[in-house]
């Protein structure tokens, strides 16, 4: 038994030595790291501002240089505490594991002054095997042979080749784990084997939505299609990123919405989109040219015959992103009857694409509350909305109220208008994706197609 010492703070023992945190007798408000053994004896002095864990030999410290007391240096130690892998400046580092470790570059916005993150995995020479990544802002450490990466909440999983291997669209991912818990929709903890009685070799626990699920990690992967050969299962799956995907309320159906949620909701959805009109430009202020043009070509197919073979695509209505640049949703019809294609997307970025049975109406603007796909959604019954634009011209919109149920029971809504004419501002590279991505997937292509 080591006695105890006047440590702030003592890790776990990796590779025989624990990580201790000590006052810095310079700076009381700061710490110094350092190393002591299983015996309780200092194998490494504490002199770090930080340090990781042991791992495959090394450790990743930072200090302060003397030529440069305002900037962390970081290197690697061995477990005698000599340098063996400096770090240039401006880069830092995490612990190895499996061979690789992951390297970050911090950069400044040399207009706004903000901080700029991207990381990649280096191997024991410091050479790069993944380079950085502006889509890297997050990266873990490999587990069983895959790492998450992300921005923020939509992190997905990458390979040791740096591919995606599932879309960036979960809010966390855990380590690789046979019969893991989770909390599901109810916030009833279940055991993930139990419940489905069969064995989870190489799934990963996952959070999207607020809840927790997992995914089966790829055994094998098809260059051409990331995510179609990434997810085999013992039998087919109607959604083809997750199997299983996320479980909510124990498989049973969202309880029903009380009118005073409904009319909470449209209330929401009302003064939402106008928000989020005007972030896109899309107002009574001056929009610029291309949605303007944009908005009229929406005007003119509100007036078409068969507006039902015409895709939906609108603004995803939540927290802004710190781009200040929406996101689109679309529900595209799919090439099966009572099946639709949900397609969430950003500017340059695809974010996740799912297939569901529903009644789609476009003309309506209304996907019928019932069985989506996704369990994070439900819809209702949409709102009129009546704006008026710059040119003088008013029109009416209807607005679709997606709901996210949270951990407690509570709805949030997502408010989508439905101005299909906005397909024609996107890029010729956004439309290629969406053609290409949404054809993959069993959707309607010519629906979608590449106007240029």
């Amino acid at each position: 038994m080591i006695p105890p010492q006047a440590y702030r703070s003592v890790s776990s023992f990796s590779e025989g030595l624990a990580r201790i945190e000590v006052p810095d007798p310079n700076r009381p408000d700061r710490s110094l790291y350092g190393f002591i053994d299983r015996t309780g004896e200092v194998a490494i002095a504490p002199r770090f501002t930080w340090a990781e864990p042991f791992a495959d030999g090394l450790a990743s410290v930072g200090y302060y240089p003397p030529e440069d007391a305002t900037s962390v240096q970081w290197t690697y130690i061995d477990r005698s505490g000599q340098p063996q892998l400096d770090i240039p400046k401006e880069q830092f580092g995490s612990s190895f594991s499996e061979g690789l470790a992951v390297r970050g570059i911090e950069s400044r916005d040399p207009i706004t002054g903000a901080s700029i993150r991207q990381h990649g995995f280096i191997d024991k020479t410091g050479q790069w095997v993944i380079e950085p990544q502006a889509s890297f802002v997050t990266a873990s450490s490999f587990r069983s042979g895959f790492a998450p990466v992300g921005q923020g909440s939509d992190r997905g999983l990458i390979n040791r080749q740096g591919r995606l291997v599932t879309p960036p669209v979960f809010s966390d991912i855990q380590d690789i784990s046979n019969g893991y818990a989770y909390v599901n929709y109810g916030g009833v903890r279940v055991n993930y084997t139990t419940y489905y009685n069969n064995d989870v070799p190489n799934y990963d626990s996952v959070m999207r939505g607020g809840r927790w699920g997992y995914v089966k990690l790829p055994s094998s992967y098809s260059p051409d299609s990331p995510y179609s050969e990434a997810f085999p299962g013992p039998e087919p799956s109607p959604d083809p990123l997750v199997q299983p995907f996320l479980v909510v309320n124990n498989g049973a159906p969202l309880p029903p919405l009380t009118s005073s949620e409904v009319t909470r909701l449209n209330n929401e959805a009302s003064a939402n989109i106008q928000s989020w009109l005007a972030l896109a430009g899309v107002g009574a202020s001056a929009p610029p040219t291309e949605f303007t043009e944009a908005l009229q070509s929406w005007q003119q197919q509100q007036q078409a015959t068969n507006p039902v073979t015409a895709p939906f695509l609108g603004l995803w209505q939540g927290e802004p992103p710190a781009s200040g640049y929406p996101h689109y949703l679309g529900v595209i019809p799919a090439n099966e009857a009572n099946q639709v294609c949900l397609v969430e997307y950003q500017q340059g970025q695809q974010i996740a694409f799912e297939i569901f049975p529903a009644t789609f109406v476009l003309s309506k603007a209304t996907i019928a509350q019932g069985n989506l796909r996704s369990p994070r959604l439900r819809s209702v019954q949409s709102v009129s909305t009546r704006y008026p634009f710059e040119n003088g011209s008013g029109g009416t919109t209807k607005v679709l109220s997606l709901l996210q149920a949270t951990d407690n029971n509570r709805v949030r809504s997502f408010s989508l208008t439905d101005p299909s004419g906005l397909y024609d501002s996107f890029s010729p590279r956004m439309r290629r994706e969406l053609t290409q991505s949404l054809s993959a997937l069993g959707c309607t292509p010519e629906n979608i197609r590449d106007r240029t």
